[in-house]
């Protein structure tokens, strides 16, 4: 365990995901048996816990990272060489090169061609690199396994790209694997944004819920059912529910990363199943209880919007057109803020169906829209003993 709640990713308590990797494996395949694939880049999406990095690390065969730079291992059912790197482990794209490079060496039984010491400049060393992975290539294939590519800052991805992914995406017995969660980055490179491979990680249901209790804490398995209705089946929300008595210490690991001033909003538009900046004052007036949010200009509700994004736990949903905070955390959040303070969590619910009533009445275009919306927190009042026409 890193932090004593996040589970460290070891083999035997890997479940499902045959459909992702077997689509790795058999497009490792097909570039070690010389076909023309020409979508050399597979870029693995999902929310918050829902299994990218395990997903990420079971496909290069590593049971622990060491605490220095990636190391990598066979990945016997390709025929391949793979190497896994997170991005979140900060380090410079020249250690990132270096790493591959002496990598690439331990392969071959060679000293590396490219430099593991001296201020060699980025160009240099990136075309080094690429001299190196050629020669490894022309015998076996090289999976380049990338994590935490979305969460990442943007310069630094800009020089990943220029440096090292742009370069390998144009070989043609390279095959890349990303993995992240937020908001895309706009890569320049064909190989990265045109022929490219996408797939999101979906929950899991309650047979493989099941299955994961077993190998990971095998005295819950039995309340699956139970444990998968609170967590919608995301992987890490699973675990953690079984593991911990405590739902605010399951909050705490699932947004570790958070700052509380963004925690508060994420908070504040949990109970909402899509919003604008048009429901952001509202909303932030009912968590405080304090009408001057309502005079909020679009302005300050935009930095709002911005802030959310910025965790990677918000997106835009263009099938409900409006930003959505993701379902591995939006259902634990509001379950956790009614435990906490059932007051601010009716405020919130009175709030959003006299918005909605409001919106219904006085856009008869979008009302149907609006109408179902004040229904669906009219509800959640009525299950909670609450009566909504009393808000």
């Amino acid at each position: 365990m890193r932090d004593g709640s996040i589970p460290d990713y070891h083999p035997a308590r890997f479940v499902n995901r045959e459909p992702e990797i077997n689509l790795v494996v058999g497009r490792a395949q097909e570039i070690g048996g010389n076909q023309v694939v020409r979508r050399r880049t597979i870029i693995f999406a999902g929310e918050r816990g829902s299994g990218k990095t395990w997903l990420l690390r079971h496909l290069a065969e590593v049971t622990l990272l060491p605490p220095g730079l990636p190391t990598g291992k066979q990945l016997k059912r390709a025929g391949a060489h793979a190497v896994y790197f997170s991005l979140l482990d900060g380090h410079q794209i020249a250690d990132l090169i270096r790493a591959l490079g002496k990598q690439i060496a331990q392969w071959q039984g060679g000293a590396p061609l490219v430099p593991q010491q001296g201020n060699i400049p980025l160009d240099d060393l990136s075309r080094l690199l690429q001299q190196d992975v050629e020669r490894l290539v022309h015998q076996t294939p090289l999976v380049l396994l990338v994590d935490h590519v979305y969460e990442a800052d943007e310069a630094l991805l800009t020089e990943l790209e220029r440096r090292l992914l742009a370069p390998l995406a144009t070989l043609p017995r390279v095959l890349l694997v990303l993995a992240g969660r937020g908001k895309p980055y706009p890569w320049v490179a064909p190989e990265l944004r045109l022929y490219v491979e996408e797939r999101t990680l979906a929950p899991f249901d309650v047979e493989t819920t099941k299955a994961q209790l077993e190998r990971q804490a095998p005295d819950k398995a039995d309340q699956a059912p139970q444990i998968q209705r609170r967590s919608w089946g995301y992987p890490l929300a699973n675990y953690l529910l079984a593991t911990k008595d405590d739902l605010a210490v399951v909050i705490e690991a699932i947004l570790d990363h958070v700052k509380s001033e963004a925690r508060t909003y994420l908070e504040a538009l949990c109970l909402l199943r899509f919003f604008t900046e048009d429901q952001i004052p509202v909303m932030l007036a009912a968590y405080h209880d304090n009408d001057q949010y309502r005079r909020w200009g679009y302005k300050k509700a935009r930095e709002v919007r911005d802030r959310l994004l910025d965790t990677a736990l918000t997106h835009w949903d263009s099938e409900r057109g409006g930003y959505v905070v993701d379902e591995a955390v939006r259902p634990l959040l509001g379950q956790h803020l009614r435990e906490r303070d059932p007051r601010c969590w009716q405020r919130l619910h009175c709030a959003a169906h006299r918005l909605y009533r409001s919106w219904a009445k006085t856009y008869p275009q979008t009302g149907a829209r609006w109408a179902a919306e004040a229904d669906y927190h009219a509800q959640a009042l009525r299950q909670a003993g609450y009566v909504p026409e009393g808000c």
